[in-house]
C-alpha cells in the first residue's frame, strides 16, 4: 500500500505541462545527474517550469541546456535549446533576439528531419507574423503544422494548431471561422497533461463571443479558463484572461468591476514582464477610466500602451491606442490632437490591410473634421468609411450567398441522385415486364429463363454478400490496428513513466537514510519492466492485423531473435526510433546497433531500406 501511494505522489510530477512542473524537484534531480541525456531533458522542463514565473532563471536554463546538448552532440536537442532560448527572449519583449535563435532551431529540425520541432517554430513565427498583422503567412505556417501532425497521428497537435487558427481567424474579424476552429480545438484537447492549453482554448472562444457581443456567455468560458491558470499557477496566462474578463465588464457597463480585474491583471501581467499583455491591458484599462470620468488616469493609460506597442512592434496595439486616444480627445473637444492621432490609426490600419479598424477610423476622423467646421473633408472622410462599410457588408453578403449556393448545389445533387435512382428502378421494373412478356411468348424457353434468372439472382446476392463482408472485414481491421496503435503507445508510455519513476526512486534512496523501501521499489520497477505479459498481449492484437508476421519472418530469417521479432513488429507499424527505445526499454543508441544486427542477419546491402524489407515481409 506504501509502494502504491508513493507512485501516485510522484506520478503527477512526471506530467509535463507549461507550469505544473515542481522546479525544486526536477533541481533535486538534476544535480544528481552527470553529464548525459537525461540532464538535457531535465533542464528541457526546468525551462518551462520556470518561462511564467522567472523568465531570466528559464532563459539561464535554456543556455544551460544548449551548452550540454552540445558537449554531448544531441542534433535535435541542440534544436530545442534554441527554440527555448528564443523562447525566453521573446517572453520579455526582444523579439529580434528571439527570431536569430528560433531560426538555429527551425534550420536544425528541417535538416535532420524532426516535425515535432519543425511545428513548435512554425508555431512562434506565425504568433509572430499574426502580431505584425500578416494574417495569410500565420495562416499559411499553421496550415503546414496541421499537415505534420496530421502525418504524426498526433490529435492534440492537430487541436493545438485548431485553437492557433481559430485565433487567426478572430482578428481577421472572420468570427464564424474562429468558433469552428475553436470548437474543433476543444473536442482534440482532452489528455490531463493538456490543462492548460485546454484552458487557452476557453479563453479564445471567450475572446470571440465577446467580439460577438455575448459577454456574458464569454466570460462563462473565461472563468473556467481563469480556474485551470490559477490551479496551475500559469501566471501569464491568467494575466490574459483576467484582461478579458475586465474587457467584458466594461462593456456590460459594470465599470468598478472592470477597474479591479483589470488592475489586477495589468500588475500580473508586470509582474510576468509580458509586454504584449501588458500594452492590452492598458487600452482596456484607459478606456474604463474614461468612463469612470477619470481622463488623466485614462491618457496616461492609453499614451502608455501606444509606446509599448511601437517597442514591441505590436501594431495592432499601436492603432488601437491612436483611435482611443484619437476618441479621447475629441470627446475633450481638443480637436487637433484628435486630428494627429487618427491620422496616425490611418495610416497604419491601412497599411495592414485591417479593413475594420481603418472604416472606424475615417468615421472618428470624419467627425473630428465636422467639429472643426472642415466639412469638405469630412464628407470625404465619411464617403470613405461607407465604402469601406459597404465593401464589408458586400465580403459578408458574398460569403453568405457562397454558403447558400453550396447548400442548393448539394440539395441538387442529391436531388439528382434520386432522380437518376428512380429512373433506374423504372427501367429495371419495364426490363423485369418485357422479360416476362418474352418468357410468355417463348414458350419452350421459358424453363431455360426461368434457371437463368434464377442463377443471375443468386450471383447477385452472393456478390452482396461477399461486399458486405468485405466491409465488415474492412471495418474490423480498421479498429484492430487502431486498438494496436493505442496498445503500443500505451506500452510506450507505461515504460517510460517506470523509467522516470525508477529515477527518482535511486535518487531518494541515496538521499535516505532508510534506502530499503526504496531498494524493494526499484526491484518492482524492474520487475514491471521485464514482464513480458504486456508483450503477449500486444502481440495478440499485432498477429490480428498482420497475420502470419511471426512465422514468414522464423521462416525466412531463422536466426532473429525473440526481442529482434519484437524490434521488426514495431518497423512494421511505422513506429519512429524514439518510440521505439520508450517501448522496448533501450536507449536511441541500442536502437542503432538494434539495427545494425538486424540488416546483418537479413543480410541487407547499405543501399537497401530496413524498413522496405520488413514492411514487404
Amino acid at each position: 500500500m506504501k509502494k502504491a501511494l508513493f507512485i501516485l505522489l510522484l506520478f503527477p510530477l512526471l506530467l509535463f505541462s507549461q507550469n505544473n512542473i515542481k522546479a525544486d524537484s526536477l533541481l533535486n534531480i538534476y544535480n544528481s545527474l552527470p553529464d548525459n541525456a537525461d540532464k538535457v531533458y531535465i533542464l528541457d522542463r526546468l525551462h518551462y517550469a520556470t518561462l511564467y514565473n522567472d523568465v531570466e532563471l528559464a532563459k539561464k536554463y535554456a543556455f544551460d541546456m544548449l551548452d550540454l546538448a552540445t558537449k554531448l552532440n544531441e542534433t535535435e536537442e541542440i534544436g530545442y535549446a534554441n527554440f527555448n532560448i528564443g523562447t525566453s527572449f521573446r517572453q520579455v519583449g526582444q523579439k529580434d533576439s528571439a527570431i536569430i535563435f528560433f531560426k538555429k532551431a527551425k534550420s536544425i529540425f528541417e535538416t535532420n528531419g524532426y516535425t515535432e520541432g519543425e511545428a513548435l517554430v512554425n508555431s512562434a513565427f506565425g504568433t509572430i507574423a499574426l502580431e505584425k498583422g500578416d494574417h495569410d503567412l500565420a495562416i499559411e505556417l499553421t496550415q503546414k503544422n496541421i499537415a505534420i501532425e496530421e502525418a504524426n497521428n498526433n490529435p492534440t497537435g492537430i487541436g493545438l494548431a485548431y485553437k492557433f487558427m481559430g485565433l487567426i481567424f478572430r482578428e481577421k474579424g472572420d468570427y464564424e471561422k474562429a468558433l469552428d476552429y475553436s470548437y474543433k480545438a476543444l473536442k482534440l484537447i482532452t489528455k490531463p497533461y493538456n490543462r492548460l492549453e485546454r484552458a487557452d482554448t476557453l479563453s479564445e472562444i471567450g475572446r470571440i463571443e465577446s467580439e460577438l457581443g455575448n459577454y456574458k456567455n464569454a466570460n462563462k468560458y473565461l472563468y473556467e479558463a481563469r480556474a485551470i491558470y490559477e490551479e496551475e499557477n500559469d501566471l501569464d496566462f491568467l494575466a490574459q484572461c483576467l484582461m478579458n474578463i475586465g474587457g467584458n465588464y466594461y462593456h456590460l457597463k459594470a465599470y468598478d468591476k472592470a477597474e479591479k480585474i483589470l488592475v489586477e491583471a495589468l500588475q500580473l501581467a508586470r509582474e510576468m514582464q509580458s509586454k504584449a499583455n501588458e500594452g492590452l491591458t492598458l487600452i482596456e484599462l484607459g478606456k474604463t477610466y474614461v468612463r469612470l470620468n477619470q481622463p488623466d488616469k485614462a491618457l496616461n493609460c492609453l499614451k502608455t500602451a501606444m509606446d509599448l506597442g511601437k517597442q514591441n512592434a505590436r501594431i495592432m496595439d499601436v492603432i488601437v491606442s491612436a483611435y482611443q486616444i484619437s476618441e479621447f480627445y475629441y470627446e475633450d473637444n481638443s480637436t487637433d490632437m484628435a486630428l494627429q492621432y487618427a491620422n496616425n490609426a490611418i495610416k497604419l490600419a491601412d497599411s495592414v490591410d485591417l479593413p475594420n479598424m481603418l472604416s472606424l477610423s475615417y468615421r472618428l476622423r470624419s467627425n473630428i473634421h465636422q467639429k472643426k467646421n472642415a466639412f469638405k473633408p469630412a464628407l470625404e472622410d465619411f464617403r470613405k468609411f461607407k465604402i469601406i462599410q459597404d465593401s464589408l457588408f458586400h465580403i459578408e453578403k458574398t460569403k453568405e450567398i457562397e454558403k447558400l449556393k453550396t447548400i442548393y448545389e448539394t440539395e441538387k445533387k442529391e436531388l439528382q441522385i434520386a432522380q437518376q435512382e428512380t429512373a433506374i428502378s423504372l427501367l429495371e421494373q419495364e426490363a423485369r415486364i418485357n422479360d416476362l412478356q418474352r418468357l410468355l411468348l417463348g414458350g419452350g424457353l421459358i424453363l431455360s429463363l426461368l434457371f437463368f434468372g434464377l442463377g443471375f439472382y443468386a450471383i447477385r446476392q452472393k456478390m452482396k454478400r461477399n461486399r458486405l463482408e468485405k466491409e465488415k472485414l474492412d471495418a474490423e481491421l480498421a479498429f484492430k490496428k487502431k486498438e494496436l496503435t493505442t496498445h503500443a503507445l500505451h506500452l510506450a508510455k507505461k515504460n517510460e513513466v517506470l523509467e522516470n519513476l525508477k529515477k527518482q526512486a535511486k535518487t531518494l534512496k541515496a538521499a535516505s537514510k532508510e534506502s530499503k523501501g526504496y531498494q524493494e521499489l526499484i526491484k518492482t520497477i524492474n520487475f514491471d519492466q521485464q514482464d513480458d505479459r504486456s508483450w503477449e498481449n500486444f502481440t495478440q492484437y499485432f498477429e490480428q492485423v498482420h497475420k502470419d508476421f511471426s512465422s514468414n519472418v522464423k521462416m525466412k530469417y531463422p536466426e532473429v531473435t525473440k526481442n529482434e521479432l519484437r524490434f521488426m513488429a514495431l518497423l512494421k507499424m511505422n513506429m519512429s526510433s524514439k518510440e521505439i527505445a520508450t517501448i522496448l526499454n533501450i536507449s536511441t543508441e541500442g536502437v542503432k546497433k538494434a539495427r545494425q544486427r538486424l540488416r546483418k542477419k537479413m543480410d541487407l546491402t547499405p543501399q537497401d531500406s530496413l524498413e522496405t524489407a520488413v514492411l514487404a515481409i
